[in-house]
């Protein structure tokens, strides 16, 4: 499930640019070594927007991989997750990667996340799409 924790929206009217950054939560419940645990995932969805005419379009859209964490259903007890095993895995979704990857998930390892340069650029890039600039926002 994905939880909408608000959206910000940066606007230059005069240049019909704007840019929605929406805070989002992944929450899902997992069955793992006989415990139940739900794995929040924080992220950004940022929504690059034009205006055409009267009507904003959405150009492009990005999604980065902030924060994750591990809770525990009875309130007491979580499975152990080796600081080796978790290690594989990037932070900003390493609970989730590894909880979906004991279920026989695959996991994709280059997702964004806020450490990869990525996502200092996308900041940087904000800044121009809003001034107008055409942008190639496709880094990685």
């Amino acid at each position: 499930m994905h939880r909408e924790n608000g959206t910000l929206v940066d606007l230059n009217l005069a240049k019909g640019r704007a840019v929605g950054k929406m805070k989002a939560t992944i929450t899902q419940r997992f069955e793992i070594d006989g415990l139940s645990v739900d794995i929040e995932c924080d992220g950004r969805f940022i929504f690059w927007f034009k205006r055409e005419g009267n009507e904003w379009k959405a150009q492009y859209k990005r999604v980065f991989y902030e924060k994750d964490k591990m809770i525990p259903v009875d309130e007491k007890t979580v499975p152990v997750f080796e600081k080796e095993e978790l290690a594989k895995y990037p932070k900003g979704y390493q609970y989730l990667a590894m909880a979906q990857h004991k279920i026989g998930h695959p996991i994709l390892l280059d997702l964004p996340t806020v450490n990869k340069e990525a996502f200092y650029k996308m900041y940087e890039a904000i800044h121009d799409w809003l001034e107008g600039k055409d942008l190639n926002l496709f880094w990685d």
